[in-house]
């Protein structure tokens, strides 16, 4: 079956395009021209790949057909200076359009990554609750599609490069001196790379069954752990002498003070998180060895 993934250059969809080569799916992947393809470099030559800042929406169809799937993880976190009219168009207003193209000829379901962010906490959160609500219409109003809403928490792994759990990791393994943190009371729940790809995975197989409109499950350790108590756990296996200075950066406004998956409905379908937080650190701490 034909997938379209979108943000397949980025660290999640990169992931989620090598399980869907593994199972023989018949990924098609969209980018910019200026994405890094360092990811996904290896198998770029046996997929179909297109621009879309030299490509229209309507040339990918016409050239591919129909495709029955669209798997969406692209996203702007705004985090690079970005306006807020940019992340709106990044998040909300291409997807709508590539949405639109995509039932014209034939899509007939959508597997959406969302963030488990209020929206009051930024514009990537406000653009990713909106594009949410987009779904919800279309499949329980005007019933074009069947659309599946991921809310993912606190994703880390080998290579992600951004999270905090990396970003902590690194500090202590570089022995930097001091580290600047917040107070660190704000819960989170961390949920390992390999743990949410096996829940894509699950969605998948669900889907093609599935005939309910719109459906939503949360994705991540069901447990959570105060950036304070990460920081120190990372500073204990790592036998690090760094020192983090908790309280010397502030929290940003409407900081959610705790964050956790329920997955009830993922659970319904078999899923769990096979890696805890202090197995995923030790999976991190090999990789970094090698």
């Amino acid at each position: 079956m034909k997938v379209l993934v979108t943000g397949a250059t980025g660290y999640l969809g990169s992931q989620l395009l090598l399980r869907l080569l593994v199972a023989r799916f018949q990924p098609i992947v969209i980018k910019r021209t200026t994405s890094d393809i360092s990811r996904i470099k290896h198998v770029m030559r046996d997929l179909p790949i297109y621009d879309t800042d030299t490509c229209s929406i309507e040339q990918i169809f016409k050239k591919e057909g129909p495709i029955p799937l669209i798997l969406h993880t692209a996203t702007s976190y705004g985090r690079y200076g970005e306006s807020w009219s940019e992340v709106m168009e990044a998040n909300v207003s291409y997807p709508l359009r590539l949405f639109e193209v995509a039932l014209r000829n034939g899509t007939e379901w959508i597997i959406n990554s969302d963030t488990s962010l209020s929206k009051q906490v930024s514009p990537y959160a406000l653009s990713k609750h909106q594009l949410r609500e987009w779904g919800k219409a279309a499949s329980r109003q005007m019933k074009l599609v069947q659309w599946i809403n991921v809310k993912l928490q606190s994703i880390y792994g080998p290579g992600d490069g951004k999270s905090i759990v990396t970003q902590l990791l690194e500090s202590c393994t570089s022995q930097q001196e001091e580290y600047p943190l917040t107070e660190g009371l704000q819960k989170r729940d961390f949920v390992y790379i390999d743990d949410v790809v096996d829940a894509y995975a699950t969605l998948l197989r669900f889907g093609l069954t599935s005939k309910q409109r719109y459906q939503e499950f949360q994705v991540g350790s069901g447990k959570t752990v105060s950036i304070k108590e990460l920081a120190l756990l990372i500073k204990e296996k790592t036998a690090s002498n760094n020192s983090f200075k908790f309280g010397a950066v502030p929290y940003r406004q409407h900081e959610p003070m705790e964050l956790k998956a329920d997955l009830t409905n993922i659970r319904l379908l078999g899923w769990e998180p096979r890696t805890n937080l202090t197995q995923g650190i030790q999976q991190l701490l090999a990789e970094q060895s090698k």
